[in-house]
């Protein structure tokens, strides 16, 4: 099933207008028509911020898997594993780690 399909599947099956999607990833509404209508496929680059819309994995939305939701252990052993790492990491590099975390948000809000 094609990507946009499966966006408006999911507005129909959760009940939602669009313009609720088209707001929430900040496009215009002629945009939305366009990606509807096939005339653009720039919605590829919004996938994560659909995906956050609909809470769905964005390998749901590309159909490479038919679970619409997170398994909570995926998400638990994710978890896990990063305090492990952290734990095991000198306070020298305990910093760099969260130096490197603050520049990759701070590049995310530009």
């Amino acid at each position: 099933m094609e990507v946009m399909h499966k966006i408006l599947q999911l507005l129909e099956d959760n009940k939602l207008d669009q313009k609720k999607l088209y707001d929430y990833i900040g496009v215009k509404a002629q945009v939305f028509s366009d990606w509807k209508a096939g005339r653009n496929k720039s919605y590829m680059k919004y996938l994560p911020q659909i995906a956050d819309f609909f809470n769905v994995p964005v390998d749901y939305l590309l159909g490479k898997t038919e679970q619409k939701n997170s398994a909570p252990e995926s998400e638990d052993a994710l978890s896990a594993e990063f305090s492990a790492l952290i734990e095991s990491l000198t306070d020298e590099d305990a910093q760099k780690v969260l130096d490197y975390m603050r520049l990759l948000i701070a590049a995310r809000k530009q």
